[in-house]
């Protein structure tokens, strides 16, 4: 949504369903695992972007997402909850959820005289909830991510040294 001719609102909500990699229906050998529900995830992000001048560019963007159906093995889950340790199973569980959620600022300044570069930070929290293991941070667990790139732009032509340097070539 265009709020101004240069600021816009954005938003974006999913469903999605996946299904696991195949690997995970073939790790039991009696086939336990070749009906496995897909996983899904819900998905909200909001954002907003406002271009203060032709070459610069300014963003946040915020998110949230759900996972449920992902993956436990039954082993796991008996020997954490039940204290058993005598079973021996191949089988996965869809019993794992988890939950992400963050905010990301994003500076950008194109070549418009001789300086140019990208600075971004992100905050971001992803959990992980099951029976066996309670809550806890899950994979892509980055709390704090920045990001600097940036460059200057220069004419070596008018430099003496490099022209003594190309007439030596």
């Amino acid at each position: 949504w265009d709020v101004r001719r240069n600021v816009t609102l954005t938003g974006a909500y999913g469903w999605y369903y996946q299904s696991h990699p195949f690997v995970r229906y073939t790790a039991d050998p009696n086939g336990a695992n070749q009906e496995l529900p897909h996983y899904h995830a819900i998905q909200y992000v909001l954002g907003t972007r406002w271009i203060p001048r032709e070459s610069s560019l300014i963003s946040v963007e915020g998110y949230y997402k759900t996972y449920d159906g992902l993956l436990i093995s039954e082993e796991t889950l008996a020997r954490e909850t039940e204290d058993d340790w005598s079973l021996r199973s191949e089988k996965l569980l869809p019993e794992r959820d988890k939950e992400a959620y963050g905010l990301e600022i994003f500076f950008q300044q194109k070549l418009a005289t001789n300086w140019y570069g990208t600075v971004s930070y992100s905050f971001g929290e992803s959990k992980t909830v099951d029976e066996a293991y309670g809550e806890r941070p899950s994979d892509y667990d980055y709390r704090h991510v920045m990001t600097w790139v940036g460059g200057y732009k220069t004419s070596l032509h008018r430099n003496q040294g490099f022209r003594n340097f190309q007439k030596k070539w």
